[in-house]
């Protein structure tokens, strides 16, 4: 990875970088359209969508001596695909990281990388692992230590998958809302651990710059009638600001849809 940006990018902000959308009812009314519903549609349908369902059985991954093929597990629910650039989002905004990586395909042919379109749910391997191998049918209880082994291993694998997709992008686009990062008397924290990961990863990832001049559920897990939740501050001041008025800068600096010039454009000016 090259580049880390903080982009301060909301709902509300995005018709900035992309035009409303109108259309006509039968009624003869002009109604304005959600953009953001419309460009994270284009950007599933243009996707490849994993489709977990046939994963449910964990027979394809149990080998013959009754132990289970990690590397087949994490190619295939988290597999190392080619993308330009690392979109770090909160769960709660991935229709926006979606729109947003509609629109850096619209406008650069730049592939972001998103992982709600790409990769597996981590929760449902663990729950799917632990039927299988930590609960007893008998007395109807998960066994705790299984299940802590269980849920360690396929975070594990995440976090390595997670490493491997931000080290081979170029670039790290990190959507910064409330639903992200939150501002409280000791400064930005996140509730996620999964975005505390990745940005701790842009910046020990980081490359130099080139000589010429890239799942979250978050972290509240609840059962009974308690909410766990911890709160970190994550490693932001390599991250360079980014605003909607800067998109429509860099916009209009590029003329052709090259993603690396696109990208070195970027960099270079910014």
């Amino acid at each position: 990875m090259k580049k880390g940006y903080r982009l301060f990018l909301d709902k509300s902000q995005f018709n900035q970088i992309n035009p409303p959308v109108f259309s006509k009812r039968n009624d003869g009314r002009i109604i304005q359209r959600n953009s953001i519903r419309i460009l994270s549609e284009q950007s599933r349908a243009r996707t490849k969508n994993f489709n977990d369902e046939i994963y449910d059985s964990l027979t394809r991954y149990i080998l013959a001596d009754g132990t289970v093929d990690g590397d087949e597990i994490l190619s295939s629910y988290f597999p190392t695909v080619k993308a330009h650039v690392f979109i770090s989002h909160s769960h709660d905004d991935v229709d926006l990281a979606l729109a947003f990586s509609q629109w850096l395909y619209d406008c650069f042919g730049i592939e972001a990388f998103v992982d709600h379109t790409i990769w597996g749910s981590g929760d449902k391997l663990i729950r799917t692992l632990d039927n299988e191998y930590s609960f007893d049918a008998e007395k109807k209880v998960y066994n705790y230590s299984t299940r802590n082994l269980t849920t360690s291993f396929v975070h594990l694998m995440l976090a390595s998958a997670i490493s491997k997709m931000i080290d081979t992008c170029d670039c790290l686009f990190f959507l910064n809302s409330p639903n992200s990062l939150s501002s409280d008397p000791k400064g930005n924290t996140t509730g996620s651990p999964w975005i505390f990961y990745e940005l701790l990863m842009a910046k020990l990832l980081k490359k130099e710059e080139p000589s010429q001049r890239h799942f979250s559920q978050g972290g509240r897990v609840t059962e009974g009638r308690t909410s766990f939740i911890v709160r970190q501050t994550p490693p932001i001041d390599n991250l360079k600001h980014l605003t909607p008025s800067i998109l429509n800068m860099w916009r209009q600096k590029v003329h052709d849809k090259n993603p690396k010039e696109a990208l070195r454009i970027l960099y270079d000016f910014y």
